[in-house]
């Protein structure tokens, strides 16, 4: 396109409104690291010398009655502008230096209607007489952003989970938006955005009007860990100025439960909530099982040790087997052992006689948290029908049993959305299962294909931590690999636990005097080692947040860097993450390869989006982590050569 006469003098800039069409090209190109960096830089240098030569601010064809601008990011991008008022200014697009000016050709008609919304927002006001500027985060897409100053500019490209978790794509909001009745299953591996489609979905749901204002207007968000639920309710407030529609609800499944039966107690005709003891639980298994004949032990010893305890959790509550008839039947495809119908005998006799126990002492296990709860509402007459609309994130580790409580709360028309990726089940709870209990039909089921979060290099090595399990290849023939390029993952091998903490702390400090803080993450597999992590931090001075299992809000966006257990970060994503990999003895891990320690690694792994370092203690780490295709990775630490020669990594 043809440049007009050179641009009038701006001599001063007090706030730039960064408006829709500008917030999608960035929310496309956030993680183009290089390119965020020019951008910038370039909006530093708009609000401290706009006059600056460096940014060759040229007039083009826009519209006849508003003018707009090109300013220069770098040799080859181009930020497209329009002044507004003295002293404001609209960011409408960036691009490269031809498609950039391109699209102000196609938009030359509609770009006045573009900044309409801002008039909107400050209605009888000249723009630059507002007293405070919008919120740094939209309530919905034609929100246009005010920011008035370079410190402001950074902390809104900051913001993290807010950020990456308030815009959809195309497809990712048509599924979002979908008109579905009954149940929509929604799929999709790690980054493709799926908490992001339940948060619009479950906002979007809250929204539909209600005719007449009868029917429910109730919407719930359910997911399984507390991180995950305290940064959606994060996002929430964010996306809506802290003010969500009225109605909307977002818990953990065991956390609504038990606020649902701590809701019961004292009431005529119901038990109440009952404490949460799953040591005393196994106990008393144990003990019926040490009364058991030798026969009996002999016949269920596959189960010996921890479980009978596994089974009874894992198989007949997380189903709600109701008796010995349905055991009997039950399909237990997936389970590491075989049971026959004399071993189902002893097992359900053990159940049983723990049942009674239960009953009479109060004590439950979380697995039968739901179960009560389900119950508990099926005599509840007030309980039926409470929401018009749940969805459920995380869905792979949601059990049989959950998704008959959320159905038992919906509405006869209401609408049951469920996101998940099979490749991510690491609590054992058989999503097979589940999918049967959901019964998903063709019409009902989507797909999240594009990955977001990581780079390609990150992609690459934890895919084939699953490659080998045939029951997920259906899921990853639906994924597409990530765009996007970044560093190879590193390993940094060390001698012992204490000096691969000290190396970790030192690495991170470091990384803080460039970057927030919050953009990083430490993922463990137990909170011991991340208390030791966090000793190795605070002894430099790092700001820290530990995430544990005591109920307390994460909050993401403080400046403190984030130290979450493997199973805690589901959900989660950081620009720079560490992995403290377990050793081969420890608890949980084995020194096998099981499929749930397999996903439990990839789930880690695939937590960044753009910096990734495994550490490793050289000797005692896990097989897992020997099983990295070494050409995939980067080694540095004390032992880093060992582990080169031993792995087949090129040696630094």
């Amino acid at each position: 396109m043809t440049q007009s006469a050179a641009a009038p003098r701006i001599t001063r800039i007090d706030r730039m409104w960064m408006l829709p069409s500008f917030q999608k090209a960035l929310a496309k190109r956030q993680r183009e690291t290089t390119l965020m960096t020019a951008l910038d830089e370039c909006v530093g240098r708009l609000f401290a010398t706009p006059t600056s030569p460096g940014l060759n601010l040229e007039t083009l064809n826009g519209p006849a009655d508003q003018q707009v601008l090109s300013a220069r990011i770098n040799q080859s991008f181009r930020l497209i502008l329009t002044p507004l008022g003295a002293r404001e200014i609209g960011l409408l697009h960036f691009d490269n230096h031809d498609e950039a000016y391109r699209w102000v050709d196609r938009h030359r008609v509609t770009i006045p209607t573009m900044l309409t919304r801002v008039l909107e927002i400050t209605p009888g006001a000249p723009l630059n007489r507002v007293a405070a500027p919008t919120p740094a985060v939209r309530r919905d897409e034609d929100d246009p952003l005010a920011i008035s100053s370079a410190q402001q500019w950074r902390q809104v490209m900051a913001a993290g989970i807010d950020r990456y978790l308030a815009y959809l794509d195309d497809d990712q909001r048509r599924v979002a938006e979908l008109h579905a009745s009954g149940l929509l299953l929604v799929k999709g591996g790690a980054g493709t955005g799926k908490t992001a489609v339940a948060i619009h979905r479950l906002l979007w749901q809250a929204r539909q009007p209600v005719l007449d204002g009868l029917g429910l207007t109730r919407a719930l968000y359910l997911c399984f860990n507390r991180a995950l639920a305290s940064a959606v309710d994060q996002t929430v407030r964010s996306l809506c100025n802290d003010s969500p529609p009225a109605g909307i609800e977002i818990a953990t499944f065991h956390h609504w439960c038990v606020t649902y039966l701590q809701s019961l107690s004292g009431e005529s005709g119901h038990e109440g909530a009952s404490p949460v003891n799953v040591d005393a639980v196994q106990q008393r298994t144990n003990r019926a099982y040490g009364r058991l004949t030798l026969e009996q032990k002999l016949v269920i010893a596959p189960l010996q040790g921890p479980g009978l305890f596994d089974e009874i959790e894992q198989v007949i509550k997380t189903n709600g087997l109701e008796d010995l008839a349905a055991y009997q039947a039950f399909n237990r495809r997936g389970r590491t052992v075989g049971l026959k119908q004399p071993a189902r005998d002893v097992v359900w006799s053990v159940y049983q006689q723990v049942r009674t126990w239960q009953h009479e002492s109060g004590a439950l296990t979380w697995n039968d948290v739901p179960l009560h709860a389900l119950e508990q509402l099926k005599r509840d007459d007030r309980a039926g029908e409470q929401y018009r609309a749940i969805v459920i994130d995380e869905g792979q580790d949601c059990t049989p049993v959950m998704v008959r409580l959320a159905r038992q709360l919906l509405g006869p028309n209401g609408q049951l959305t469920v996101l998940a990726d099979p490749a991510q089940e690491i609590y054992d709870c058989g999503f097979q299962w589940t999918q049967r209990e959901l019964r998903p039909r063709g019409g009902n089921t989507r797909w999240l294909r594009k990955t977001y979060r990581t780079t390609r290099e990150i992609y690459d090595l934890a895919r084939p931590l699953l490659a080998s399990e045939p029951e997920l290849a259906e899921e990853f023939a639906q994924h597409e690999p990530p765009d996007r390029h970044g560093p190879r993952p590193l390993a940094l091998a060390c001698a012992d636990p204490q000096e691969l903490y000290a190396e970790v702390a030192a690495r991170i400090a470091a990384i803080v005097l460039e970057r927030p803080a919050n953009q990083v993450g430490i993922l463990a597999a137990t909170h011991q080692e991340l208390e030791a992590i966090g000793t190795a931090l605070a002894a430099l001075g790092v700001p820290h947040l530990h995430s544990r299992n005591d109920g307390s809000p994460v909050r993401l966006t403080d400046a403190s860097v984030k130290l979450m257990t493997m199973h805690a970060v589901k959900g989660l994503d950081f620009p720079v993450v560490y992995v403290l990999t377990p050793s081969a003895n420890s608890f949980g891990w084995g020194t096998d390869v099981q499929p749930e320690c397999r996903r439990r690694l990839y789930v880690a792994l695939t937590r960044s989006s753009e910096a990734l370092t495994v550490g490793l203690v050289y000797g005692q780490h896990h097989p897992l982590v020997a099983s990295l295709e070494p050409h995939r990775l980067d080694v540095a630490g004390s032992q880093g050569r060992a582990f080169a020669n031993t792995a087949g990594v090129a040696a630094p």
